[in-house]
């Protein structure tokens, strides 16, 4: 899928492409992967004319400046609160930079 698709993608969709179960889970499930796609199209059309590879260009090859982009996106600004402090995770956003560089090894 491509920028413009993931930020129009809705919860239909994501039933369909992960086969989830129509209960008030799944589709609570769905709905949270659809704005997830929906936030991305939209950061990467804004950020990077919608190319992947020119956001993963402006990485220039550094996994942690990936996960800092990532960051950006709520869905990817996962944050744990310690002691009254915000401590930024960003678990997905390593996976995400993980898992690309395992298929691609760009990162």
């Amino acid at each position: 899928w491509d920028a413009q698709i993931l930020r129009c993608v809705g919860v239909e969709d994501m039933h369909a492409v992960f086969n989830l179960p129509r209960g008030r889970m799944g589709r609570a499930l769905a709905a949270m992967f659809a704005l997830s796609m929906n936030e991305m199209g939209v950061w990467l059309i804004e950020q990077y004319q919608g190319s992947f590879l020119k956001m993963l260009d402006a990485t220039h090859g550094r996994a942690s400046s990936f996960v800092t982009m990532l960051g950006e996106l709520p869905a990817f600004a996962d944050i744990a609160n310690y002691h009254g402090r915000d401590i930024p995770i960003f678990k997905r956003a390593q996976h995400a930079s993980a898992s690309l560089n395992v298929a691609f090894g760009r990162l």
